[in-house]
């Protein structure tokens, strides 16, 4: 995840030097996505939803990637960004299609933890922000149509 952190800072020069239509061409290059049938979603939430151009839902966006755990309450994210609660989020569903609460859902479901590492799923939910395995489960369950521990086999190399 730290690359993908590195990889926003780059992309934030480069909105801020030549501007964000630039950086989202740069991004959509910069991407590869794995092998899927076409009904499929893509695989990484750390990918999905940011492929607008409004920066502040992308500064919004950056903050709730920072830390999983966190609770990122509208009014705090609305502060940070400089909109009121009831702005950001109209902006957020506009540029994302989704609330924040939902898109921080979104990215606590951990795929690439799934993928990438042999944590079990306990560890996984709770590194992410669930304070229950079960409401993780449920929920990965619930936005995939797969369990996490199917989701990791099928993701198997």
């Amino acid at each position: 995840m730290e690359t993908g952190r590195r990889w926003c800072q780059v992309l934030s020069i480069l909105e801020s030097d030549h501007g964000a239509a630039l950086a989202a061409k740069v991004a959509r290059e910069l991407v590869v996505f794995a092998r899927r049938n076409g009904d499929s979603a893509p695989l990484s939430p750390f990918l999905s939803r940011r492929d607008h151009l409004n920066p502040t839902v992308h500064r919004a966006q950056d903050l709730i990637m920072q830390d999983l755990r966190e609770t990122h309450s509208l009014q705090d994210l609305a502060r940070a960004v400089r909109l009121s609660p009831r702005g950001l989020s109209s902006a957020f569903v506009a540029a994302t299609g989704t609330t924040p609460a939902r898109y921080l859902r979104e990215l606590r479901l951990a795929e690439n933890l799934l993928r990438q590492t042999n944590q079990p799923i306990e560890n996984i939910a709770a590194e992410c922000g669930f304070h229950d395995d079960r409401n993780f489960r449920r929920v990965f369950t619930s936005q995939h149509g797969i369990s996490p521990s199917a989701f990791r086999l099928s993701t198997a190399a």
